[in-house]
C-alpha cells in the first residue's frame, strides 16, 4: 500500500514539473516572437521631398528622410549598429544632342549610434566644413530635429546665369542608409550580409532657372 502511494506521489511530482516545463517554454517562446517582432529591421524610406528653395544666392532643397519603422532602428542602434545616411546630389544641365552636362555635385553624410554609457543617441550633422554633435535619449526626437528638416545645399544661383536666357536642369538625389562597421553581431560570423540598411532611393527633379 506505502509503495503505491510512493508511486503515486512520483508520478504527480513528475505531472507537474512537465506541466511547469511546458509553460516555461511557452512563455519563453512568446517573449522571444516578441521581442524578434519589434527587433525588426526597417524595410524602406520615408522620404518627403525634396523641395527647392533659392535663398541666399544658393538653390537649396528641403526634404524629409527617415524610415518605415523608427523601432526597428532603434533596436539596431541599441545593439551596436553604427549607421550612416547619404544623399548624393547632382544638378545637371539638359541638353537635347549630348549628354546632360554637370553643374555641380556634392554628398550631405550624417553619422548615427546609440552610446550605451550614457544612453543616448547621437548624431552628426555637417554645418560649413565642419561636424556638430546632436544627441538626445529619445531617437525620434532626435530625428525630427535632424533628418526629418534637412536643408540640403545645392549649387550658388551664378552658376544657372547664361547669356543665351533660363536653360532646363535636371537635380538628382540619391539616399542610402549604410552600416559603416561591421555589426557587434555579425563579428564572430560574418556569413553574406548587406551594408544596405534599407534599399537605396532615387528622387528626381527637373528645375529651370
Amino acid at each position: 500500500m506505502m509503495q503505491a502511494r510512493t508511486l503515486s506521489s512520483l508520478a504527480a511530482v513528475r505531472l507537474r514539473s512537465v506541466l511547469f516545463g511546458a509553460m516555461l517554454g511557452f512563455v519563453l517562446a512568446m517573449f522571444q516572437a516578441h521581442g524578434t517582432a519589434e527587433a525588426a529591421p526597417p524595410q524602406r524610406f520615408v522620404i518627403e521631398g525634396p523641395e527647392l528653395r533659392e535663398d541666399a544666392g544658393r538653390l537649396t532643397a528641403e526634404c524629409s528622410v527617415t524610415v518605415d519603422d523608427e523601432d526597428g532602428l532603434r533596436a539596431l542602434l541599441k545593439d551596436g549598429a553604427v549607421l550612416e545616411l547619404r544623399i548624393g546630389m547632382t544638378v545637371e544641365r539638359k541638353r537635347s544632342w549630348w549628354s546632360n552636362s554637370e553643374v555641380s555635385s556634392s554628398v550631405f553624410v550624417s553619422g548615427l549610434r546609440h552610446d550605451p554609457l550614457t544612453r543616448e543617441f547621437l548624431l552628426t550633422m555637417p554645418s560649413e566644413g565642419r561636424e556638430i554633435l546632436h544627441r538626445d535619449r529619445n531617437l525620434t526626437r532626435l530625428l525630427y530635429a535632424t533628418w526629418r528638416d534637412l536643408r540640403l545645399p545645392l549649387a550658388s544661383l551664378h552658376l544657372f546665369e547664361s547669356p543665351d536666357g533660363p536653360k532646363d536642369y535636371l537635380l538628382t538625389f540619391n539616399f542610402e542608409l549604410r552600416h559603416t562597421e561591421l555589426p557587434p553581431w555579425l563579428e564572430k560570423s560574418p556569413g553574406f550580409w548587406s551594408a544596405d540598411v534599407v534599399p537605396s532611393e532615387q528622387r528626381q527633379l527637373d528645375y529651370r532657372r
